[in-house]
């Protein structure tokens, strides 16, 4: 659940810097990001084959999507683009996401 909470202030703080257009300095950051939902999504996945959670499935494509298309825009150094995909699409995909990670896991989570 932390690294829910870890890779959201990652993507606040790329469109931050995207907007202030310190690309070349994001790139790593970006990378991070990546990497940290790609462990999240790995990690849930056998529980979503098992009991079917076809909108958790859909939005973890959306947030897959969304990286994906700023990672085309990083590709291609255009800091302007990459900050709109992630404030229009990435950053509400991520957030409607995490919602429901934190609606489905909290109550399993020990303090």
């Amino acid at each position: 659940m932390e690294l829910t909470d870890t890779c959201l202030e990652g993507i606040r703080h790329l469109r931050v810097r995207l907007h202030e257009g310190y690309m070349e300095e994001t790139i790593l950051l970006f990378r991070d990001v990546i990497e940290a939902f790609y462990q999240m999504e790995k990690a849930i996945q056998p529980i979503t084959d098992k009991f079917a959670l076809c909108i958790l499935e859909e939005m973890t494509n959306q947030v897959r999507d969304s990286l994906d298309y700023v990672a085309t825009f990083y590709e291609k150094a255009e800091s302007r683009k990459a900050y709109e995909i992630i404030e229009m699409q990435l950053l509400p995909n991520y957030l409607n996401w995490k919602g429901e990670i934190d609606r489905l896991f909290t109550p399993y989570v020990i303090i």
